[in-house]
């Protein structure tokens, strides 16, 4: 009787193990058949398929981060900062009818115009900007104020 006893009891060890094994086996299986890509037959060339993917998106990268950084220099002189004021220079004239508006690249260098409104008509200025300074023409209270303000913009 002890005997049949330590029969059963190592039998239903051994089943228990025999169990555990075809868990752990059917589990790596399923890991593996997720590791396939396509049709690859084996790991490992599915391994170099997925680095040869890797090796082409970096050459891919690597040109777009040259196209970038050509598009970022030549950015540097497109108009990037622009401030506009409108204000009334004359006690005649009613309302806020001139303006002026300051328009600057990424080294302050552009342009400020100015439209002043009087009775008697509208006259509009341009002067140019170099630096976030006058160049040739000497810049009204509002001229400097838009320039200062349209290059603390970015």
């Amino acid at each position: 009787m002890e005997t049949t006893l330590l029969l059963t009891i190592g039998s239903v060890i051994l089943l228990i193990w025999m169990l555990v094994l075809t868990f752990l086996y059917v589990t790596s299986v399923r890991h593996y058949k997720k590791l396939k890509v396509s049709d690859e037959r084996s790991l490992e060339s599915a391994i170099n398929t997925i680095f040869r993917g890797l090796e082409e998106l970096h050459s891919m990268f690597s040109l777009v981060e040259g196209r970038v950084e050509v598009l970022e220099r030549k950015n540097v002189r497109n108009i990037q900062r622009v401030f506009m004021k409108r204000f009334n220079p004359f006690e005649e004239t009613g309302g806020n009818q001139s303006f002026s508006m300051a328009l600057l690249d990424a080294n302050n260098d552009g342009v400020v115009l100015s439209s002043l409104h009087a009775r008697s008509g509208t006259r509009i200025y341009a002067k140019p900007v170099k630096s976030g300074k006058q160049t040739e023409h000497e810049l009204s209270m509002e001229e400097q104020e838009v320039i200062s303000l349209a290059a603390k913009e970015i």
